[in-house]
């Protein structure tokens, strides 16, 4: 919950959904989101998903570009080689072939795999959706020009 440092005892404890101003959706600064999702928090992962992007990009050059959003049964493929690049890190940690350790392979599929079990449920997808912040799933748009010349 975010606190504010100025809350008139010094102890900073006010929490701004108590302030009556952020209770009124039209008043100056209210910003209602308290129950968005904080996609934020993958900002925390920033190694581990540049990794997996970079299998990404080793992927696109060796097949073509989003051709694994097309594979047949891409789900019960993508939790195959899910597992089993997760039983071959018991043993080797870089995949022989990509030269890059079997975890990244093993998230990278299980991020197609989940991407493709969303995509494919309409209530799940609505829910998403409904729990996002509008400028973190779509591109903005160039503000209009307000000025009067």
């Amino acid at each position: 919950m975010i606190k504010s440092p100025y809350d008139g005892t010094g102890t900073g404890k006010v929490e701004y959904e108590d302030l009556e101003v952020f209770k009124d959706q039209h008043a100056p600064g209210a910003k209602l989101d308290s129950d968005k999702i904080q996609t934020d928090l993958l900002l925390d992962f920033g190694l581990a998903l540049t990794a997996v992007a970079d299998l990404g990009t080793t992927g696109s050059k060796k097949y073509s570009e989003g051709g694994w959003k097309t594979v047949q049964d891409g789900i019960k493929r993508y939790t195959a080689a899910m597992t089993g690049h997760m039983l071959k890190e018991r043993f080797e940690d870089v995949d022989s072939d990509t030269k890059i350790p079997h975890a990244v392979a093993t998230a990278w599929n299980s991020l197609a795999r989940l991407q493709l079990m969303i995509q494919d449920n309409p209530e799940w997808v609505a829910r998403l959706l409904k729990r996002t912040s509008t400028h973190s799933i779509v591109t903005p748009q160039k503000a209009p020009n307000h000025s009067d010349d």
